[in-house]
């Protein structure tokens, strides 16, 4: 209760397609994830056959340990999650981005920062026909490392291009306006799909690590398999919902029943029915 999203967030996240919190995550539990983090990359690179060099996203890494599905609806950011989408919210896509340190022959003033400019969501860009498109899902990223200096291979976005369904520069090297998000480690960093965004080159003598948590509506189609068949039984009824759990079938993600969606009988509970958009 101490977490839902402030009238300050949400008009910052309407406007600029993206929020900040600091301090999300305990410094004890960024020291915790990390070595199973990097167990995680290293297993999938040898899978892969992915040099150490790599630039890697590992998609759908929840059913990886059981260490991350704590994640999945945090007391600092899962308020915020569902003060933005609302109720009818499941997990649909996760990624870990492991970026090694850039070899030493590179540099920040020799070789850039090396963006890619991209939306979320793939074809959903291309499907949906509104200007600007509609939200949908946004993501939040944990940072596990530190990145409070650009060039550590830093997040970068482009504030209020949420709104733009095309590229706002002329060209997708023109950055004027692009921002890196410098932040320590144990930041949760909120964004809108839509928001045009890139990773970049990690010129430190740390990986970057970051894992991203997708929400979106439940009836839109995951992205991920989620094989977390075995930590089902841990898991309490929300958690049971952000993972795509039906109590009606196909037709509880369109038109749910109260026990498809215990999430919003506990907003109404705990914070009023006035918070609970029907």
């Amino acid at each position: 209760m101490d977490f839902l999203l402030s009238d300050d967030e949400s008009r910052k996240f309407e406007e600029d397609g993206y929020l900040i919190v600091e301090d999300a995550i305990p410094q004890t539990m960024v020291e915790e994830l990390i070595p199973t983090v990097d167990r995680v990359d290293r297993e999938e690179r040898t899978r892969m056959g992915k040099g150490k060099e790599d630039r890697i996203n590992h998609f759908d890494f929840l059913g990886k340990d059981r260490q991350f599905l704590k994640l999945i609806d945090w007391y600092s950011t899962f308020p915020k999650v569902w003060g933005i989408l609302g109720w009818n919210i499941q997990l649909y896509h996760t990624h870990m981005t492991h970026t090694p340190p850039a070899p030493p022959n590179k540099s920040l003033e020799q070789d850039g920062l090396g963006l890619s400019w991209h939306q979320d969501s793939g074809r959903l860009n291309q499907d949906i026909e509104s200007i600007p498109r509609p939200r949908i899902s946004l993501k939040v990223a944990f940072f596990l490392t530190d990145t409070s200096e650009n060039g550590r291979g830093n997040f970068h976005v482009l504030p209020g291009s949420h709104l733009a369904n095309h590229f706002p520069g002329k060209s997708k090297d023109d950055t004027e306006g692009a921002v890196p998000v410098c932040v320590k480690p144990g930041t949760a960093v909120f964004f809108d799909r839509r928001i045009w965004h890139s990773g970049s080159t990690n010129y430190w003598n740390e990986p970057r690590r970051v894992l991203f948590y997708g929400y979106a509506y439940r009836w839109l189609r995951p992205r991920d398999d989620m094989d977390v068949g075995t930590y089902l039984d841990g898991c309490d009824p929300i958690q049971l919902q952000l993972l795509g759990k039906s109590h009606s079938g196909g037709r509880g993600y369109t038109s749910p029943t109260e026990e498809d969606v215990p999430l919003k009988t506990w907003i109404e509970e705990n914070v009023g029915k006035e918070a609970v958009v029907s």
